[in-house]
């Protein structure tokens, strides 16, 4: 019989007391009708690059980290890519569930505008090299017959690099953890929020390699663009890039660290199979939650 373990973790839980707010107000320097076409189009430019026509023939020689990618074509789990897909959601919308936690008024408004936008360029430069570069996904070199059959009804083989996971969730973990960072006068909630985003963003780049999804150069690409994304977007409104303090700069550097390691060592199947209906893990669920005090995490584990 399947057990069912629901967890509730509180990782971005701060204190006893409500998140202080910045007493500033500011604009961000975000225009709504400016800004909001600029949103727009972004998204209308990705669905635009994904009618580029793809050569699901095509085959790369080399790869452009050599035997570290090299070994990155034996990976294969489904597993891995469902709890991908877990932890990119719960990244993009955790700054939403924290934001939404304080109250909403303009200013609120403003910076979920700026934070949307961040994501949709995120996405749109993601798409455009996705489709120019069209690299094969490592699971197309995969010797295994059911995995070789999986893998030819699969319409996004051919563009690998670089990985959209890895670069929506640190675009998500770095402007989400800078527009909170800028509204909140409580170093600690700054903190928290820093390496909450950032052990979300690094487990789910690690998670797209271990699914065979991505070689480690494309995540590492993916993670750095993100990460510039999601510095520039929010300073070229604002006239200055942001500046963490050292409690901050440490929190980013643990948040990497054991995102990182956690995702390495967390158990998957061994067993090859492309249903995904084998290893002990049957299901994670992870969802942000919102509450007086700040925001969390909530995560559900069927084993």
């Amino acid at each position: 019989m399947r057990r069912l373990i629901s967890i509730a973790a509180f990782i971005i839980l701060i204190g006893s007391a409500r998140i202080s707010t910045a007493q500033n107000n500011s604009d961000y320097g975000v225009d709504w009708q400016t800004d909001g076409v600029i949103a727009v189009g972004a998204l209308a430019g990705t669905f635009f690059m994904m009618l580029v026509p793809v050569d699901n023939e095509n085959r790369w020689d080399s790869e452009l980290l050599g035997p570290l990618d090299e070994r990155t074509k034996d990976n294969f789990s489904r597993n891995a890519a469902h709890i991908s897909d877990g932890l990119i959601t719960t990244t993009v919308l955790a700054p939403l569930v924290l934001e939404a936690a304080r109250g909403f008024d303009e200013e609120a408004g403003r910076r979920t505008l700026l934070y949307g936008e961040t994501l949709a360029t995120s996405l749109f430069a993601n798409s455009v090299v996705k489709y120019v570069v069209q690299r094969p996904r490592p699971y197309v070199y995969h010797t295994d017959p059911g995995v070789k059959a999986w893998a030819a009804k699969q319409s996004d083989a051919q563009v690998s690099f670089y990985s959209g996971h890895a670069s929506m969730s640190f675009s998500a973990a770095t402007a989400g953890s800078i527009l909170f960072s800028l509204s909140s006068e409580s170093d600690g909630a700054k903190a928290a929020v820093w390496g909450t985003e950032l052990a979300l963003a690094s487990a789910t780049s690690v998670m797209r390699v271990r699914a065979g999804k991505h070689f480690t150069s494309d995540v590492l690409v993916g993670a750095l663009a993100g990460t510039a994304i999601g510095v520039l977007v929010p300073a070229l409104h604002t006239g200055s890039i942001y500046r963490p303090s050292a409690l901050e700069w440490g929190a980013m550097v643990g948040g990497i660290g054991v995102g990182t390691l956690v995702a390495k060592v967390f158990p998957l199947s061994d067993q090859v199979d492309p249903l995904g209906k084998v290893g002990r893990l049957q299901s994670l669920k992870l969802a942000p939650l919102a509450t007086a005090q700040g925001g969390g995490l909530s995560l559900a584990a069927k084993f």
